[in-house]
């Protein structure tokens, strides 16, 4: 691969160049048209649609490659006359909004304006002004527009001005996206040579190039030409970053958090350099020492990247599984099912001395079917009597079950 000075094309030594500005909210993703996988599959022929995701992927390769190898890479000329269309559309954007936020401002208060000028400062704010943010922008604009024409003169005069606004940011967001749009398409390459060394991870090709084209995409949005960089050298960072991210959430069954991952990745990088230096597996202290971290820390995230074992795995023999071998703790043990069983069977025949009425007062209240007391009110509720007369009832079948001949006759039973 070739970059725009006609010098090959070097990975390794391509220099990581942080974010600028901070990071860029998740809902503020800037969606291109480039092609996608969805797209692909409609421009498929119908008898294929119906193929393996496997086929299809292997199908589809070719003809996303076709989208973009016809276009040339861009010299350094045109990266930079990109750039600063993007920058220029950028900036008018960014004179559109406060325009608008003072003028709206000129209104007054009230909820409805506090939560226009609130949203259109932070969009005004962002490092990168994503295709979702500028919709809000137009739709916040449009709304307050078309509700204050008959609002009186200065809210009309008003009015007209933020449509005159409206148009404006409607002529810059154009300009801005025809040239991100020229920007990305013109570098697909270097994520599909990103994603090359990717493969093997859990991820499909092309998946992994739609999470390096997201990662382009937000490069376009924030490059800035003035810091001397080329636009292939910033973006890179975004890429293996957005690649990164996608293969430690959806490569493993169970995710794992990407801060983890990413102390995993640290964690095993020193393991193999104190392997090398000591002639053997280093210890959970000795790595925690070299990264300035705890043991236990070190546990815990070596613990996470375990490879889980299933339950229904056979044994040597291939007649008994795991899931019969593992003892179950909050089984009771055998003594305490005996005795339970036999309390029970005496105190269904002590209870059986009772009349059917005062039998059933005395499950309810003692909870003896279902481990649940209930009171005197919810007896008499469920049994249609008073309160009074559930406190009578419950007396006296007490009493009969205290007397001696009860007794006597439930230890002739046993």
């Amino acid at each position: 691969m070739k970059t725009t000075d006609n010098k090959p094309f070097n990975i390794d030594k391509v220099e990581d160049q942080l974010p600028i500005n901070g990071k860029l909210p998740v809902s503020k993703v800037f969606p291109h048209d480039i092609p996608t996988v969805d797209t692909m599959i409609e421009d498929f022929p119908d008898d294929k649609r119906n193929e393996e995701k496997k086929t299809q992927d292997t199908a589809l390769e070719p003809v996303y490659f076709r989208t973009f190898r016809s276009r040339p890479l861009l010299n350094k000329q045109d990266e930079l006359e990109l750039a600063k269309q993007i920058d220029e559309s950028s900036q008018n954007i960014r004179t559109v909004l406060a325009q608008a936020i003072q003028a709206i401002s000129s209104l007054g208060d009230g909820p409805e304006l506090h939560e226009a000028l609130h949203s259109l400062t932070e969009i005004r704010e962002l490092s990168g002004l994503s295709a979702p943010a500028l919709n809000e922008a137009k739709e916040r604009l449009s709304g307050l527009s078309n509700a204050l024409p008959g609002r009186g003169l200065k809210s009309r005069m008003i009015g007209k001005r933020l449509q005159e606004l409206q148009r404006k940011l409607a002529e810059n967001r154009a300009q801005l996206e025809q040239a991100k749009e020229e920007l990305v398409q013109r570098n697909l390459r270097l994520v599909v040579d990103i994603a090359k060394r990717f493969t093997g991870r859990g991820l499909a090709f092309l998946d992994l190039i739609q999470e390096g084209n997201i990662g382009l995409m937000r490069a376009a949005e924030r490059f800035q030409y003035r810091k001397g960089f080329k636009f292939s050298t910033y973006a890179t960072w975004w890429i293996r970053q957005g690649i990164l991210r996608a293969v430690a959430d959806q490569s493993r069954t169970i995710r794992v958090p990407v801060h983890t991952t990413e102390a995993w990745q640290r964690m095993i990088k020193v393991s193999h350099r104190l392997a090398q230096k000591l002639g053997r597996e280093p210890s959970h202290e000795e790595i925690a020492l070299a990264l300035a971290t705890n043991p236990e820390r070190v546990h815990q995230t070596m613990q996470a990247f375990l490879e889980p074992i299933s339950f229904d795995q056979p044994n040597g023999d291939g007649e008994t599984f795991l899931e019969d071998c593992l003892p179950y703790d909050n089984a009771p043990a055998p003594a305490a099912n005996v005795q339970e069983e036999q309390m029970m069977s005496q105190l269904k025949r002590l209870l059986g001395f009772l009349p059917p009425r005062e039998e059933q007062v005395i499950r309810l209240r003692f909870g003896i079917d279902n481990g649940k007391s209930r009171t005197l009110e919810e007896v008499g509720k469920l049994l249609n009597v008073t309160r009074e007369r559930i406190r009578q009832i419950e007396v006296l079948a007490l009493k009969k079950l205290r007397e001696p001949t009860t007794r006597a006759q439930l230890a002739a039973m046993c």
